[in-house]
């Protein structure tokens, strides 16, 4: 099963996706309210490097609690 986690932390916005964090630029509530949410992640994750610092920032202290689980056209989403 293909999945992405995101995560919202005290150092920005993460996807851990493929065994790899990247560092997300856009806006949280934009980032999440997209429409084609997986496709429109997975579209932006292509044309990003993996963040090789992304261990220390996460995920010992996430600045908000969320965990949201859906089906997104046949598609499993995980928002922890």
């Amino acid at each position: 099963m293909e999945f992405i986690r995101l995560y919202k932390t005290l150092s920005g916005i993460f996807a851990y996706y493929q065994d790899r964090y990247y560092k997300m630029e856009q806006d949280w509530d934009a980032l999440v309210n997209s429409p084609e949410l997986f496709n429109s992640l997975r579209t932006a994750l292509g044309s990003l490097s993996p963040d090789t610092g992304a261990e220390r920032s996460y995920p010992q202290r996430p600045a908000a609690a969320h965990r949201h689980t859906g089906d997104l056209g046949g598609r499993r989403y995980l928002f922890p």
